[in-house]
């Protein structure tokens, strides 16, 4: 297999095939109870459902006590993490 081959399978794998969460083929990457804190649940809220259901990350990434951070997302993902950290880093991060 070379590597276009490998993008396309990607590709197709994260475009096509999976739509939500409930679509993943492994359960590599999803975590029971991930322990969010009680400001992290009420964010997580609040986000809209296309994003939540669209995530296929493994538990939250943030750091605790990131209230007034700077934070950069790379954007490999739905965007659930950073609208999550926006939250919690509030209107001076």
């Amino acid at each position: 297999m070379d590597i276009i081959d490998i993008r396309k399978d990607v590709s197709q794998y994260y475009g096509k095939t999976l739509e939500t969460s409930k679509d993943l083929k492994t359960n590599a990457c999803c975590l029971g109870d991930p322990g969010y804190t009680a400001r992290e649940a009420e964010a997580l809220a609040k986000i809209h459902p296309e994003v939540t259901k669209k995530f296929y990350g493994c538990g939250s990434p943030i750091p605790q006590a990131i209230e007034g951070a700077t934070l950069l997302d790379l954007g490999c993902g739905s965007g659930r993490d950073c609208f999550l950290a926006s939250a919690i880093v509030g209107e001076t991060g």
